[in-house]
């Protein structure tokens, strides 16, 4: 890679726009950038459009094309549920606080997904995304043919050809870095600047006007961790003054609030509170009926089936269970794995079957993994 060169004078800017044939990695400015100011202190802050890129998502043979935005204030990087569900990307449990980007909130899941370029399909990053619902559009210049037509922008290969729209992905400051492959380049007289990248040159500069609603995509994250944990725990004797719930609780609570019922017997009847996502479950009778069969063959060995089968037929008598039919089983259904816990001690249950509604279907998610976790 070439070192730039400097000017006789500070103040002077100019580059050199490289050839359009050049490898992304050839792309690089020479200059200096004149710092000086001349703006009015009476005129507003201006507001600038963001570095964006086109590029594919890709997972094994499924692709999709995608618009990302680069944040170096962000603490994380995200991709939208869309996205997720198109490539059927294998989720894992995380569960991450939001605020910022999306008006905020909770995600549950990352993926993992390699980001190719289109102008380089030879340069790519794979890296790990936290999945949300959405990401805001972010606004482009109304004057685009004319910041293309800018003399340092002549034979760049654009990144985004509309420098904006629908975002599908937003890279943090983590995985920005890992994106340049040379320097800034700016104009004698714009405010227009292009930063070489493995998806080509992306522009920012200001907005011909200041929009009256910014979505603001510079996000930060949090999960708890064990300070927290041991914080709450010494805390768990108070009395508290009030009771916070998190956008979350509220939402579950509301739900319970408005879908529960109770029946002629006096037993409530509750709907499973859904994550806004409301991703698909994969196949899972398969897994169910294999730890059945193990199951089975320990409690023989033991001498504790029978026990185990009478507690099962107990739970169809009082109408907590019902068997599946043979004409709906290869029906969409979420088969919970069960096993039984013994306890010798008890004078009233000494055995008690226990479902495991976090086994993963086929796709890795469980039932866990689609249902919001509510107050304690």
């Amino acid at each position: 890679m070439h070192r730039p060169s400097k000017q006789a004078s500070s103040k002077a800017t100019t580059s050199v726009a490289p050839s359009a044939s050049k490898t992304a990695h050839d792309l690089l400015a020479i200059g200096e950038v004149d710092n000086t100011s001349t703006t009015s202190s009476h005129e507003p802050p201006k507001i600038s459009f963001l570095h964006t890129a086109i590029a594919k998502a890709v997972q094994g043979d499924r692709e999709s094309d995608i618009r990302m935005a680069f944040d170096t204030g962000a603490s994380s990087s995200l991709v939208t549920e869309t996205v997720a569900t198109q490539l059927k990307l294998k989720r894992y449990p995380r569960r991450l606080n939001i605020t910022g980007a999306c008006g905020g909130g909770v995600s549950h899941h990352f993926v993992e997904v390699t980001l190719k370029s289109i102008l380089y399909p030879d340069k790519s990053i794979t890296t790990k995304l936290q999945v949300v619902k959405s990401l805001p559009e972010v606004p482009s210049p109304k004057s685009i043919e004319q910041i293309k037509a800018e003399p340092h922008l002549q034979g760049l290969p654009l990144a985004d050809p509309q420098f904006g729209g629908k975002l599908d992905v937003l890279l943090g400051g983590l995985d920005y870095p890992k994106c340049i492959v040379g320097s800034l380049t700016t104009g004698l007289e714009s405010e227009v600047a292009a930063q070489p990248t493995l998806f080509g040159w992306t522009v920012t500069g200001p907005l011909e006007s200041n929009p009256k609603n910014l979505s603001v995509l510079q996000i930060q994250t949090s999960e708890d961790n064990l300070k927290d944990d041991l914080s709450r725990l010494w805390e768990l004797d108070r009395t508290p003054e009030s009771t916070h719930l998190s956008i979350e609780d509220e939402e579950v609570t509301q739900h319970f609030l408005d879908t529960h019922s109770r029946d002629e017997d006096g037993r409530y009847i509750v709907r499973l509170p859904r994550i806004p996502q409301n991703p698909t479950l994969g196949a899972s009778r398969n897994l169910a009926v294999r730890r059945a069969n193990q199951n089975e063959k320990s409690l023989m060995k033991k001498g504790k089936l029978p026990e185990f089968q009478a507690a099962l037929e107990e739970y169809q008598q009082l109408d907590h269970a019902e068997e599946v039919p043979d004409s709906d089983r290869d029906a969409p259904h979420y088969y919970m794995p069960v096993h039984g816990v013994f306890k010798a001690s008890s004078t009233t249950t000494k055995v008690r079957p226990v479902f495991d509604a976090s086994a993963p279907t086929s796709n890795g998610l469980s039932l866990n993994d689609t249902l919001m976790q509510g107050p304690n």
